[in-house]
């Protein structure tokens, strides 16, 4: 059994409980499906970087400064830098921040959190410095009318202005099926927000309730079919099976029904996925054994015959590899 199995995410549980959990969901969701970072990436930003491209998963914590001159720590929620064929003339920064509700103060915190990463890039020249800005974006949970496609950050500075677009995403705008074929698992583990300002309707109906259960259940079938093509490994099918239960238990706080449905689907698929691997390592491990176990049965059985049939023991030794 590999350790990482062991409390999948145990570095977020208790962390997961507060304000924070869907911040550190999708963190936790960049580090661990790295791979399908580059998905997200072409989305979002309408980039077309391949496969090969290597993912660099960055520093997060950046120290800026407030208004009164005082200095703080600022954690981004996931800040990436992205290269193809590890060329450097293709290097690129991409900054996301997760946001549950939409507040267009948010645009403020990008452009303070794209400061301080330009900061921490500064190259200094012989006649100045060079700030380079991530590309950033938005994704919104709860759905909202409100939340524009595009929003934006003007920098005025000497001799003119310099903006640049921040799109914003949202959550409810990919059905399962997109987030499979567009290669987007990264956004899995939020799925039930599509459905979050139908709670008080769901809640009361089991119809209603029973299409939630199917839905997830679908979640796990997909995913199992991806396990099974060798596109994710067991770890990262639990890493999204464990963290889709927990932000959507906490997401269903207030609703008892729908977290029963979460729950009753969950827990019995990531019991069941975490024995599966036990198992399958239990029966490469008894393979193994199994083939040494005849190998050295097999070894027996011919020098027992070669001694009935008076070779010398010399030779019976050097025929089933032992030494006398």
């Amino acid at each position: 059994m590999r350790k990482e199995n062991e409390n999948i995410c145990s570095d977020e549980e208790q962390i997961l409980k507060n304000e924070k959990t869907y911040d550190l969901a999708l963190a936790a969701m960049v580090v661990k499906l790295s791979n399908f970072v580059v998905p997200l990436i072409n989305e979002v930003f309408h980039e077309s970087f391949t496969d090969a491209a290597k993912v660099a998963i960055k520093n997060n914590k950046h120290v800026v400064g407030d208004a009164d001159g005082a200095l703080r720590e600022k954690e981004t929620d996931s800040y990436i830098e992205l290269s193809e064929n590890f060329q450097e003339k293709t290097k690129k920064l991409y900054h996301f921040e997760c946001e549950t509700w939409y507040d267009n103060s948010i645009i403020i915190r990008i452009a303070e959190y794209s400061s301080a990463i330009a900061m921490d890039n500064a190259v200094l020249k012989d006649d100045g410095v060079e700030l380079t800005f991530p590309r950033s974006a938005v994704i919104f949970l709860r759905p909202d009318d409100r939340i524009p496609k595009l929003m934006k950050i003007t920098h005025n500075v000497p001799g003119g202005s310099i903006s640049y677009d921040v799109p914003a995403i949202q959550i409810r705008d990919y059905s399962v099926d997109e987030l499979f074929d567009r290669r987007l698992l990264i956004l899995l583990p939020f799925v039930l927000f599509r459905y979050a300002d139908k709670f008080d309707e769901i809640q009361d109906d089991e119809q209603r309730l029973s299409e939630i259960s199917g839905i997830l259940n679908g979640i796990n079938l997909k995913l199992a079919k991806l396990y099974t093509a060798g596109r994710i490994t067991a770890y990262q099918k639990l890493t999204i099976q464990e963290l889709l239960q927990r932000v959507s238990d906490k997401l269903t706080l207030n609703y008892a029904e729908i977290r029963k449905e979460v729950d009753k689907t969950m827990t019995a698929e990531v019991i069941r996925t975490v024995a599966d691997d036990i198992l399958e390592q239990g029966i490469e491990q008894g393979i193994e054994q199994g083939i040494e176990q005849g190998n050295t049965n097999g070894r027996k059985s011919a020098a027992k015959r070669m001694n009935e049939d008076r070779l010398p023991v010399e030779k019976i030794a050097q025929y089933v590899g032992e030494t006398v």
